[in-house]
């Protein structure tokens, strides 16, 4: 089986998991808050890799909505204090594979697609994380700048998947660099949910790198 018919299966397979996932919740609106923080436990922990232009300022994540210019994302701990406040700590990569390479249970990475704000993006992840029982990657990317109009959001999606790409594939090096890493997948998983338009990401992939596409799974569902 080439590259590509692999990476058209993973998407087929995110595509059914995260359908599955929304209709048990009856959120096919895909609200921009929490759909379960009054359920959440205070001090819960996520984990966040970033490309947005972020600065952090009081452990709050404020961002332009634009990409970084960096070629290395950002790296986050986020901790729930309430439904309206989790407290943001920045890591550096090794902080940050240390840390969650320590926690030997189930892992998924999760993309997540359009009309996403970074803290839109948290509250879903911490959704899907407490909904799933499994410890939760967020990859937040710029996929809605709330100062444009939704036709303009629209437009500038995709072309930020494309911008996007450099990060993401640094995300799936560092994904394998963690598989090695943790101990704990001898018994548990590393999977990936790819959700709407997030799903352009393995689909440029297996387009423009064959050869990336090409090194072997990481994830396994």
């Amino acid at each position: 089986m080439n590259s590509y018919i692999k990476v058209q299966v993973s998407i087929y397979i995110s595509i059914v998991v995260f359908s599955l996932f929304l209709n048990s919740t009856n959120s096919y609106a895909q609200p921009s808050g929490f759909l379960y923080g009054n359920e959440i436990t205070k001090g819960s922990t996520i984990y966040i890799i970033s490309n947005h232009d972020t600065t952090l300022i009081n452990n709050e994540v404020y961002s332009n909505y634009e990409i970084t210019k960096d070629s290395i994302p950002f790296f986050f701990k986020g901790e729930f204090i309430t439904a309206d406040s989790i407290h943001y700590t920045l890591m550096d990569s090794s902080q940050f594979i240390n840390e969650i390479s320590a926690i030997k249970e189930d892992w998924l990475l999760f993309v997540h697609g359009a009309g996403k704000t970074f803290n839109n993006a948290v509250h879903r992840g911490y959704d899907v994380q407490h909904y799933h029982k499994v410890n939760v990657i967020v990859f937040s990317w710029p996929s809605r700048n709330p100062n444009i109009s939704p036709g303009e959001n629209l437009k500038t999606m995709r072309p930020n998947v494309s911008k996007s790409m450099v990060h993401y594939k640094y995300i799936l090096s560092l994904m394998r660099t963690f598989r090695e890493k943790n101990k704990g997948f001898a018994t548990h998983t590393l999977s990936a949910i790819y959700h709407s338009i997030g799903n352009q990401f393995p689909k440029n992939l297996a387009l423009e790198d064959s050869a990336f596409a090409n090194q072997g799974p990481i994830f396994k569902y």
